[in-house]
């Protein structure tokens, strides 16, 4: 990923036994470093700098973790430009 970007993570919770994951499952999301990530609590990353950073997603104890090496975003500028010259007042 880019810094500036965001990317939704999922995290599956199976109980012992059971062939589908648990929907009520609540897990905890961290990052290693703060100022390179930031996870909501619904498991969204936002990406704030170039760096590397683990994400994690613990629930009872378990847990499981994903790296990403964020690299610098190479757009100097963006441009938004419509498509039609269609102007509508009122």
């Amino acid at each position: 990923p880019y810094e500036g970007t965001a990317l939704q993570l999922e995290a599956r919770v199976w109980v012992r036994g059971s062939r589908a994951p648990d929907t009520t499952a609540q897990v905890a999301w961290t990052v290693s470093d703060s100022t390179i990530a930031h996870v909501t609590p619904r498991g969204q990353v936002v990406f704030l700098a170039a760096g590397r950073v683990t994400v994690r997603a613990t629930h009872g104890g378990v847990t499981a973790a994903r790296r990403f090496n964020v690299r610098w975003h190479p757009a100097a500028r963006l441009a938004l430009r419509p498509s039609t010259p269609d102007v509508h007042v009122g």
